[in-house]
C-alpha cells in the first residue's frame, strides 16, 4: 500500500458524474499517449485511462488538485483477487460510453497521435 491518500470511490464516482453532466469539463494532454490516454480537468483533476482498441476500459489513476491518488489497485480493488467480480464495477454507471467517449472527453483526439 503506498503512503499518499487514494480517492474514496464515491467522490470518484462524483468526480464522473460531474464531467457527464458539463459541471466539470476537460482537455485532452499532449503529447497523446495511445494506450494511456489523459486529461486534465477544470477542476485541476487529472486522470489516465486505458484504452483497449480504441474504447475506454478503466481508470488507469486519478488525481487531485491536493495530492490524492487512486490506481487501478484502489480503484478496482477485487478484479486482482478474483475474476468473477470483473464484471461488478466499483464505479458503476458512471463511467462514460456511447456518444459521451467523443463529445465529452474528445476520445479520438485522445487517443490518435498527432
Amino acid at each position: 500500500m503506498r503512503d499518499m491518500a487514494t480517492i474514496p470511490l464515491q467522490e470518484i464516482a462524483d468526480f464522473l458524474i460531474a464531467v457527464r453532466r458539463g459541471w466539470v469539463t476537460l482537455e485532452v494532454i499532449h503529447p497523446v499517449e495511445v494506450v494511456y490516454p489523459k486529461w486534465k480537468a477544470s477542476n485541476g483533476w487529472i486522470i489516465c485511462v486505458f484504452d483497449d482498441v480504441g474504447s475506454w476500459d478503466y481508470i488507469e489513476w486519478i488525481e487531485t488538485t491536493d495530492g490524492r491518488r487512486s490506481e487501478y489497485d484502489d480503484i478496482y480493488p477485487d478484479y486482482q483477487d478474483d475474476l468473477e467480480k470483473l464484471g461488478s464495477n466499483p464505479v458503476p454507471g458512471v463511467e462514460p460510453d456511447g456518444e459521451e467517449i467523443e463529445r465529452i472527453w474528445h476520445w479520438h483526439e485522445a487517443t490518435t497521435p498527432e
